[in-house]
This record gives C-alpha cells, structure tokens and sequence, in this order.
C-alpha cells in the first residue's frame, strides 16, 4: 500500500514539474499561446476570410496584427521557408 502511495506521489511531482512552454520561438519571432482562442464568438458563425496586404515588414506586421482592438489574424510572412 505504501509503495501505491508513493508511486502516486512521485508520478504526481512528475507531471507538476512537466514544461509546458506559452511561448515558443519561430525564425526569429515568438509565438505566444498564452491567451487562449475567444469562445464568445461562434466559430460556425465565421463565413468570410479576408486577406489583406500589410505594407510593413513581417516584424511591424506581426506587432500591429497583436496589438490591442484587433480580431483574429494569421500573418503570412514574406519570405516563407
């Protein structure tokens, strides 16, 4: 019984001490998964999408497109690998 117990406590410290990065790095810009995907908008509810271009570079883009009073962008960068 004690040797149940303490495999349950070691496999608990296990999983609590697992990495789970919010940020990650791609070809020199961060993605953040910190803020998690908006339910108050229903997703079936979405019948457009809209591209558009951005005359700035990808490093400007990405910060305008993140900025405060934005909705949901994907930013497609100039020179894709």
């Amino acid at each position: 019984m004690i040797k149940k117990l303490m495999a349950c406590a070691f496999i608990t410290l296990l999983v609590g001490c697992s990495y789970s990065p919010e940020r990650e790095e791609r070809n020199g810009y961060i993605v953040d998964y910190s803020y998690p995907y908006s339910t108050n908008q229903d997703i079936d509810s979405i019948r457009f999408l809209v591209l558009h271009y951005t005359a700035l570079n990808d490093r400007k883009s990405l910060q305008a497109l993140t900025g405060g009073n934005v909705s949901a962008h994907y930013l497609i960068p100039s020179q894709t690998t």
